[in-house]
This record gives C-alpha cells, structure tokens and sequence, in this order.
C-alpha cells in the first residue's frame, strides 16, 4: 500500500463510516498504485498514463483477491 496522503483516510469520516457500517472494504486502487508511476519503473500504467498494463492488472486482481479471500 502507497504511502501518500490521498488515500481512504483523505476521503473523510463519512466514506469510511459507510463502508463500516455496510460491512463492505475498502478497495484503495490508488494507494496501491502510488510509486508505480512512469517516474518510477517498472510502471504498472499504460502508455495514456491513466489505465493499467499487463503488470497493472496482475496487481489489480492481486489486491482484489486479497481483499476478497483475505489471503496476502
């Protein structure tokens, strides 16, 4: 998970209120992207700089898997 400050926690008190309150997760797509910009190779981003490549997508469905079975 990315170490910057535009995260869940930024979005406020309310999201984070409702998704608690509905039992649901959190999927932080930024944050796990954060650092795997084209200034910071290997870039999980395609060439328009805003939808994932091949690498971008196994780390998708990695953090979706994990948060979905619970496993790392």
């Amino acid at each position: 998970v990315g170490t910057d400050s535009s995260g869940p926690a930024a979005l406020g008190p309310e999201i984070a209120d409702q998704v608690a309150a509905n039992a649901q997760v959190l999927a932080d797509m930024h944050g796990h992207f954060y650092g795997h910009g084209f200034n910071n190779p290997p870039t999980w981003y395609a060439n328009d700089c805003t939808h994932p490549n091949q690498t971008g997508h196994g780390e998708l469905e990695d953090l979706f898997f994990g948060l979905i079975t619970g496993e790392p």
